[in-house]
């Protein structure tokens, strides 16, 4: 297989995906739910991102160079492989809608409020179909010298918003309802668990020795914490209010000095930072048109990927009336599907992993001893008997020594 991704690019790509898909509505959620203690669910979930991180990436590291599709292919048959990769599909086109409709919010009701969304959201799928034609390698190419302009544009916002809040709105931070946190991660759980994007790069990523580990782990951590600090951030600035603001990154510099005669100079960083939207969309609808392709069989890149981003388009234009409705009705219905994905996934890859290198090493030995009877005269029977005792020989003398025996 051609390998299509760097350690390098990976890493970058999941702090894009990691990081956006927070910036947007999600606080403002969050915090109709929760008020000053919002900032608990990006501890929580973020620590639980962590851990299962942690063991997709230890299945990555035991997997030797197949992709997801043929690591379940070989060890549990075609029919369960195409379900996982399946699954896979469909969440990935799920998450896609994440993104998607925080560039709907932020084009439709922020920046161009006097032109039909349906319109000139046309163009943006177009961009988007291209992006998935190009595939992995574009998105890789687009993301590496991206990321720096993207984090640059976010630091900024965040110091503005920084300089400007009041965090004494968040205290006292030990007085707070636990069922009530509880039910809030359950709620928000899909903003979640963006390194699933990680088993699709097994097999697809260059001179991958299984040590791209603690990068990945060490992002998603920093990214969870700073977003946790960044809701309180929010809070200081809106309080009660914070409900109301449905645009994270656009609202968190809002009352920054640097605007007085100005203008909002902060708009720049503002959309620099929302190509990073584009990019989540573009790589989790690419990864979807990969799951759909092997599933059913279509080579076609073209084709599907015309009709799993145009699927996201018509979903966004005529079933969510409002951008707001429409997250809610996709994390309603997903959150019940999430652990399968988050919390099953990374232990099913693991043990089907295992398996598979243990397959691997009885075939080697198998087939060394084989090849040993044929040059030595050794018996079939003495094979056998080797196998059936599970004796490793790890030496010609070794196994001389058990035929004179």
């Amino acid at each position: 297989m051609k390998k299509q991704l760097t350690k390098r690019q990976v890493l970058f790509l999941v702090i894009i995906t990691t990081l956006a898909n927070k910036t947007q509505r999600l606080p403002s959620l969050i915090s109709a739910q929760l008020g000053r203690h919002g900032w608990l669910v990006f501890v929580i979930l973020g620590l639980i991102d962590v851990g299962f991180v942690s063991l997709a990436l230890l299945a990555n590291k035991i997997n030797k160079s197949k992709t997801c599709y043929e690591l379940c292919k070989q060890t549990c048959g075609i029919f369960i492989a195409k379900v996982v990769v399946f699954v896979l599909g469909a969440y990935f086109f799920i998450k896609s809608l994440l993104p998607f409709e925080a560039i709907h919010d932020a084009f439709s009701t922020v920046l161009f409020d006097n032109l039909p969304w349906p319109l000139y959201g046309l163009f943006i799928i177009v961009a988007i179909i291209l992006v998935c034609i190009y595939g992995l390698n574009a998105i890789g190419r687009v993301g590496e010298p991206f990321v720096y302009l993207f984090l640059t544009s976010f630091i900024v916002l965040f110091g503005l918003g920084v300089s400007t809040t009041d965090l004494s709105r968040v205290l006292p931070f030990i007085d707070f309802d636990v069922p009530k946190i509880i039910d809030a991660c359950w709620d928000f759980c899909l903003w979640f668990g963006g390194f699933v994007i990680i088993f699709m790069f097994m097999g697809r990523v260059k001179e991958d020795d299984g040590k791209m580990g603690w990068p990945i782990i060490i992002a998603v951590l920093a990214v969870n914490l700073i977003m946790a600090f960044g809701y309180m951030v929010f809070y200081g600035l809106y309080e009660n209010l914070a409900a109301d603001k449905v645009n994270f990154i656009s609202m968190i510099s809002q009352f920054s000095l640097l605007n007085v005669d100005l203008g909002r100079i902060d708009w720049f960083f503002i959309l620099f930072y929302q190509f990073g939207q584009f990019i989540c969309i573009g790589l989790y609808l690419c990864l979807a048109t990969k799951c759909f392709s092997e599933v059913f069989g279509i080579k076609n890149r073209v084709l599907m990927s015309f009709i799993v981003v145009m699927a996201v388009y018509l979903l966004d234009v005529f079933l969510f009336k409002t951008v707001g409705e429409g997250v809610s009705e996709v994390s309603t219905i997903v959150k019940y599907v999430h652990p399968i994905t988050v919390i099953g996934l990374p232990i099913f890859f693991i043990i089907i992993a295992c398996v598979a290198r243990k397959k691997e090493k009885n075939a080697i030995f198998s087939n060394n001893l084989v090849k040993f009877k044929l040059l030595t005269g050794i018996s079939s029977k003495n094979i056998k008997n080797f196998i059936k005792d599970k004796k490793v020989y790890k030496s010609c003398d070794q196994i001389c020594e058990g035929e004179k025996q």
